[in-house]
């Protein structure tokens, strides 16, 4: 009884893994534009900036460094257009 139990458990989770299956989120699409601020809050986990963009927030990880109120940066933003994967993605063009 135990090496049937044993192939039934291996075949279902063999099974999952089926390389036909589509991959979560699918292809994604992104728009990019450049986007400049300054900074006005900072928290524990990002940075809020100010720009001619309007508002927006970028986590500090994606910055690279520490900052401080009144610190300008430019950033890429890319905006997801087409798919489920990461809806905003800023990277550091300059300080």
């Amino acid at each position: 009884m135990r090496p049937a139990y044993l192939a039934a458990c291996l075949s279902l989770v063999l099974g999952a893994c089926d390389p036909r299956l589509p991959i979560t989120g699918g292809p994604c699409a992104y728009e990019t534009e450049m986007v400049s601020g300054k900074v006005v809050e900072i928290t524990k986990y990002d940075a809020q900036f100010l720009g001619a963009a309007g508002s927006f927030r970028v986590e500090k990880h994606d910055i690279g460094r520490d900052v401080k109120i009144g610190d300008e940066m430019t950033f890429t933003r890319k905006t997801i257009t087409q798919g489920t994967c990461t809806p905003m993605i800023y990277s550091v063009v300059s300080e």
